[in-house]
């Protein structure tokens, strides 16, 4: 009998490595070619924090950087309703600068 392959092994996410999942697929963010910024979306090891990570150069295009933290903000914030997850979750941002 042969053995599956490894990627038809049964993984089940928790729910943060889920949320992380589908906040990447809708609303990850990567131009630093003209808009200067990227920002994604990672669960933390706490069990109970889902992170904004920004990353943005000096000549950032600050005002759309900022609305797409707070479109993210709202994305976390109706999912965390919509799953009943709002009396735990927490939201975190992390915004560094990077060297060019």
């Amino acid at each position: 009998m042969s053995e599956k392959p490894q990627g038809l092994h049964i993984y089940t996410p928790t729910r943060l490595e889920w949320l992380a999942v589908m906040l990447n697929t809708l609303f990850q963010y990567d131009n630093l070619s003209s808009d200067r910024f990227m920002l994604y979306y990672r669960g933390l090891k706490d069990g109970e924090t889902i992170q904004i990570v920004v990353r943005y150069y000096a000549n950032v295009n600050r005002e759309l950087m900022e609305g797409r933290i707070k479109v993210g903000e709202e994305a976390i914030s109706r999912y965390a309703k919509n799953y009943g997850w709002e009396s735990w979750l927490k939201t975190e941002v992390d915004i560094e600068k990077l060297d060019q």
